[in-house]
């Protein structure tokens, strides 16, 4: 009818503008269908269409890829390349594990104060900053304190700590190696040299690897005839060194020892 022809003429401006919107609108729609039908390459572009014929440095590319060595790559579950699991060479760690790993240069430090005297007569009693004096000469004049390090360790000086104001007696001590069966063995000496005051005396130097296996390591220090502050043992120090990588570390079962 001629009201129907009317509601569709285009000739009004209002309708024609709308007309035009909408028509825009599903082309815009379509067009975006289209380009996400379309795979993305690696680099977040469109995809080469599928009828695209390939030219000769896209077959070389490929080429390249493909021809890669397989042991570069680790496979999966499923026994297929995996590119995704990176693969590394343990020949470094294994040299770092070996006997002759380097050793690391460790100290082992005791206060007087941790020492006990050998003879449970002796009397003797703290006398600050981890010193110890006697108070008699009641009983045996040595200490003695137990001394553990890792098993393969290498010791090599002794230190002793004091204060000594006395011009006749001084401060003995020694590391000592007992194997439980009546052998002993004096491994290193440090005494104290009768200077006024807090002081410290070195050992000789020397090498002992420690053997826990068969032997207990004991540090034993004697505060002679002094009665009194004027001689205080004050504390040891051992230097050594271990490489923790090293086979003495090693369980015993992989070490090959009996227990």
């Amino acid at each position: 009818s001629q009201k129907e022809i009317q509601m569709f003429n285009l000739t009004s401006p209002s309708k024609l503008v709308l007309f035009v919107l909408l028509l825009g609108l599903l082309l815009g729609l379509g067009g975006g269908m289209v380009l996400a039908g379309q795979p993305e390459d690696a680099e977040g572009g469109q995809g080469i269409p599928l009828d695209k014929t390939l030219s000769s440095s896209d077959i070389e590319v490929a080429q390249t890829v493909t021809d890669q060595p397989s042991d570069s790559f680790q496979e999966n579950g499923e026994g297929e390349p995996d590119t995704a699991v990176a693969t590394f060479s343990i020949e470094g760690i294994e040299r770092q594990a070996s006997p002759e790993a380097t050793q690391s240069q460790r100290f082992a430090r005791m206060a007087g104060s941790n020492f006990q005297p050998r003879d449970s007569s002796a009397t003797f009693s703290y006398s600050g900053g981890g010193c110890v004096q006697r108070n008699s000469n009641t009983g045996d004049s040595w200490f003695t304190i137990d001394l553990s390090l890792p098993d393969g360790a290498v010791i090599d000086f002794l230190r002793v700590y004091y204060y000594d104001n006395d011009a006749t007696y001084n401060i003995n001590s020694e590391l000592w190696a007992f194997d439980g069966a009546g052998g002993t063995t004096l491994i290193a000496e440090a005494d104290s040299t009768g200077a006024a005051g807090y002081s410290s005396t070195g050992s000789s130097f020397f090498s002992h690897t420690v053997d826990n296996l068969n032997e207990s390591l004991v540090i034993v220090a004697s505060i002679q005839g002094g009665v009194g502050s004027t001689l205080q043992l004050c504390g040891v120090r051992v230097r050594y060194e271990y490489s923790p990588l090293s086979t003495s570390f090693l369980p015993a079962v992989i070490n090959n020892t009996e227990p």
